[in-house]
């Protein structure tokens, strides 16, 4: 009979250290060997069914940053699909994550999809909802997600437009979709065709879709983006949003898990080459755009005014 240190490693492979009771049992670790197991500290009982040698942890405060996906809030994903069993499938935000998709707005929780005809889901820290049919689903970092049209469709259906366009114009930066597919596939009318509409391939960050969105829904449409400004004959900068007729520019601040001391440095000598030849100025913030819309809108308007 094997120990509980090895029936565990042979049923977690791959698994983020993670196994099922029927894994474990299948292991050779019997019901009363997994009971004191537990009562003993060997394992942790993470969800009904699931079993770990660690408990799972909070997940960090980006689930997407430069080094990729949050390994905690894979493992909580592992976790929540190992629970709810082999029909469920990562979806929505949390296929985002996956995918390594950058979001306007992460998930609080772990979205996930499973069969209509499941009884009653309650599991910490997810939130599953039921489908009337089979779903298409890929396997990625190990996990079964929703392929990257269907993750589109989903957003687009249950989140507000501005998450929406970022998450499309970040599968658009990735090359994980093509826009003129899409085009083709997505309904007339959709919450997708919407997004699909305001789609910009050339987006630099999400904040930049966010602050499009924004103009958008105000009349306020500038007529470049991601502009290459010139003078003296040289490169100046390549700019987020441009009215070059009023010499007029709008920057989104993206940067959300550092601000280094060369970056602002590089910004403001791009700035302030920009105001040398007659160029004004407008920045906004992650904070701002998100949480004081109109302050980023009436301030755009007066420059507008200002210039004209």
């Amino acid at each position: 009979m094997p120990s509980v240190a090895a029936a565990f490693a042979a049923a977690a492979t791959e698994q983020r250290d993670l196994a099922t009771r029927a894994q474990l049992l299948a292991a050779g670790l019997g019901r009363t060997r997994l009971s004191r197991a537990v009562a003993a500290g060997e394992l942790v009982r993470v969800h009904p069914g699931v079993y770990g040698r660690t408990a799972l942890e909070p997940p960090a405060e980006h689930l997407l940053s430069s080094n990729g996906a949050d390994p905690r809030y894979l493992r909580m994903v592992q976790a929540a699909l190992l629970a709810l069993g082999p029909d469920a499938v990562a979806c929505g935000r949390t296929a985002a994550v996956v995918w390594g998709l950058d979001l306007l707005v992460e998930p609080t929780s772990v979205e996930v999809t499973v069969g209509r005809n499941r009884s009653r889901i309650v599991l910490e820290s997810v939130t599953a909802s039921r489908r009337s049919a089979a779903m298409a689903s890929e396997l990625v970092q190990g996990i079964r997600v929703t392929p990257v049209p269907l993750t589109l469709r989903r957003v687009a259906r249950t989140r507000p437009l501005g998450e929406a366009v970022a998450l499309l114009d970040a599968a658009l930066r990735r090359e994980l979709i093509e826009l003129p597919r899409l085009v083709a596939t997505v309904g007339r009318g959709s919450s997708l065709e919407r997004a699909v509409r305001l789609a910009d391939p050339r987006s630099g960050s999400v904040l930049e879709s966010a602050l499009r969105v924004l103009f958008a829904q105000h009349g306020l449409v500038p007529p470049e983006s991601q502009y290459v400004v010139r003078g003296g004959g040289r490169f100046l900068a390549r700019v987020d949003f441009c009215w070059p007729g009023l010499r007029l520019i709008v920057e989104a601040d993206g940067r959300r898990w550092h601000d280094p001391e060369d970056a602002r440095k590089a910004d403001r000598r791009r700035a302030n080459a920009c105001a040398a030849y007659g160029w004004r100025i407008l920045r906004f913030t992650w904070a701002e755009v998100l949480h004081e819309p109109a302050y980023v809108v009436a301030s755009v308007q007066q420059a507008l005014r200002a210039a004209a």
